[in-house]
């Protein structure tokens, strides 16, 4: 029968040192992951604070974890991939954990009007393939709240709807 050095919640031992540094290294195997959701799953599996903080310092000694690169990551995909707008990037970014200070200084270097403006005309274009055959209206009442849904500003989408000759007075 195999034994496992755990945590138990009535004796309070903790999990040996080396096993809580191999736990991180595999949650970090899948992606880059934050500072924050490291030390979340570790507390979600027993893990004390003094085996959370020396792995912490191993794994910034290795290079393994670093807010800052793990949040310029996160805006490259989201906007690659996802065409993501600024609101949307905070709120990822937020929800992963990132202080403010990083998020304001990376969305500042990472989403400017114009990329913002050409994500968002990009992907309303590709909507309008679908929209075919509605009034205009419609197409930009569900333009707008699409882009919206994506995160941009309404400033952004009223830019992209004039662009289209759609008009963009709505707010």
């Amino acid at each position: 029968m195999k034994t496992y050095n755990t945590f138990n919640k009535k004796d309070k031992k903790p999990k040996e040192p080396a096993k809580a540094l191999d736990f991180a290294l595999h949650f970090l195997a899948a992606r880059k992951r934050s500072e924050k959701e490291i030390v979340t799953k570790m507390r979600q599996n027993e893990y004390g604070d003094e085996e959370i903080e020396e792995t912490l310092i191993k794994l910034r000694e290795f290079g393994y974890i670093d807010d800052r690169d793990f949040a310029q990551s996160l805006i490259n995909d989201q906007r690659s991939f996802k065409k993501a707008g600024k609101r949307v990037l905070v709120q990822e970014l937020r929800a992963k954990g990132v202080g403010s200070e990083l998020i304001e200084e990376m969305i500042s270097l990472n989403a400017t009007d114009e990329s913002e403006f050409d994500n968002a005309l990009a992907l309303a274009n590709r909507k309008l393939e679908n929209l075919s055959g509605e009034d205009q209206r419609s197409i930009k009442n569900k333009l707008y709240q699409f882009l919206l849904r994506k995160g941009y500003s309404s400033n952004i989408i009223a830019r992209v709807l004039r662009q289209l000759a759609l008009g963009g007075s709505e707010e």
